[in-house]
């Protein structure tokens, strides 16, 4: 059986953009004989969805928007959907769900049971917990087990149960993870431990699929991967780019294929130009302004912009007073040069002296201080 990873970047609340990413992927992965498609968690609403839950007209319009991707797939091909499900029973308005599909039909369901609390990824406020015991199912005579996102993160002792050591002793074939897992310094170790334990405890391979992308301050990373049975990495997807991947249950075809290691240092570069190239593009805004004064932290975020942006989209401005050595300017200078960016020089000594004379009347200052070079940066 052939099973494609689609490890995409959704937008929070734009549906219609997340429904076109989202039919695209089908579209073109079942052309390469996928037979079951996986998308991340929240796929099609956008991850965290913070308090847009609070305005359950949107979860009716994602819902629209899966119905018409439901109307694209094609015969034959499954796919799990992330996104959110009204609860029609008692508990908290919505479940976390993954929505299993094939042509023109929701088969099923299926609910994530752990909900974290921390920061803002506070899912008790709006969701109801599922149960991990009921997300087996079978397709084309093999047997999965659906989880998401933190369903497998309870070996962590801030769970007083593990929902995973409770599952009824049934042959699996492949565990899924749904995952959006935000980026820190040293997260992939942390998601593969959790998974190492989880697939050595069911005794079955994983296939964890991850969102990339980011949501103002969060990103997420992708680099989706599977696991055999004994927890040992076959397959790491790249990091913090959108990438679609198959690969054969049967014959284990492409699971030997695994994007290159990174340095530390490269990831968290990466994970600063994905941050900067989506908190601008997904609230329209095309072009910056920015400051370069030939200090390192001016500097960092200029080469930054560019490496998100391209330097047509950015332009740089020195806004030197009488504090700034020529060798600054000279600096900045050659910087935007390297970097292929126009520096624009426009002094702001006048603006300085005037707000330095104001400044000195009302609180009677008559000798030259530090407070005096700090007008420069406000």
């Amino acid at each position: 059986m052939r099973i494609a990873l689609a490890q995409i970047n959704s937008t929070l609340g734009d549906f219609e953009s997340n429904k076109n990413k989202i039919i695209e992927s089908i579209l073109s992965l079942s052309a390469k004989k996928a037979e079951l498609i996986i998308f991340p968690e929240g796929a099609l609403f956008g991850y965290h969805p913070f308090d847009l839950l609070e305005r359950d007209t949107l979860i009716t319009q994602q819902i629209k928007a899966l119905k018409q991707i439901i109307k694209t797939i094609p015969k034959k091909v499954h796919v799990l959907i992330g996104g959110f499900e009204k609860n029609t029973g008692r508990g908290r308005p919505y479940f976390n769900t993954a929505f299993l599909c094939t042509k023109n039909k929701i088969i099923r369901s299926f609910h994530k049971e752990l909900l974290p609390t921390g920061d803002v990824f506070d899912e008790a406020r709006f969701i109801e917990q599922g149960k991990i015991k009921d997300n087996y199912f079978n397709l084309n005579g093999k047997n999965f087990l659906l989880t998401i996102c933190e369903d497998i993160w309870a070996w962590e002792s801030i769970y007083a149960e593990n929902p995973l050591k409770k599952l009824p002793r049934k042959k699996i074939d492949l565990i899924i993870n749904m995952s959006a897992s935000p980026f820190h310094k040293g997260k992939l170790n942390m998601r593969l431990d959790m998974a190492q334990k989880t697939a050595r405890h069911l005794k079955a391979p994983i296939a964890y699929v991850n969102m990339v992308g980011a949501q103002d301050e969060i990103i997420y990373d992708g680099q989706s991967f599977i696991l055999d049975k004994q927890g040992k990495l076959i397959h790491k997807m790249m990091s913090f780019e959108e990438e679609t991947n198959i690969f054969d249950m049967t014959t284990q075809e492409s699971w030997n294929r695994t994007a290159s290691k990174e340095t530390e240092t490269e990831q968290l570069r990466k994970a600063l130009v994905l941050g900067i190239k989506d908190f601008t593009t997904k609230i329209g805004i095309t072009k910056v302004h920015l400051g370069l004064s030939g200090g390192i932290d001016s500097a960092l975020v200029a080469v930054l912009a560019v490496d998100a942006l391209g330097p047509n989209n950015v332009k740089l401005f020195a806004l030197p007073t009488q504090f700034n050595l020529n060798e600054s300017f000279t600096v900045a200078k050659q910087l935007a040069k390297n970097i292929g960016v126009e520096l624009k020089d426009i002094s702001i000594q006048s603006t300085f002296q005037h707000i330095k004379k104001i400044i000195d009347e009302e609180f009677k200052i008559e000798k030259f201080s530090l407070t005096h070079e700090n007008l420069q940066a406000r």
